[in-house]
């Protein structure tokens, strides 16, 4: 379970990493970016929820 949500996170993250040299569109589905601002309205609270859960898994790997 753990694991396959940081696999899942890992992999936005590294789709993030290679557009990042050219000039992104705005997903509206995520305004802020992955690290999304918490006032976002385009993300119900389970999203959001389960996103900053995702964020605290991938930064307890990766400390």
């Amino acid at each position: 379970m753990i694991r396959s949500m940081h696999l899942s996170a890992a992999h936005h993250i590294r789709q993030s990493q290679a557009t990042s040299g050219k000039k992104k569109r705005i997903s509206p589905r995520f305004p802020y970016g992955l690290f999304h601002n918490q006032y976002s309205p385009a993300l119900d609270r389970e999203e959001c929820n389960d996103c900053h859960i995702t964020m605290q898994v991938i930064a307890s790997v990766c400390i």
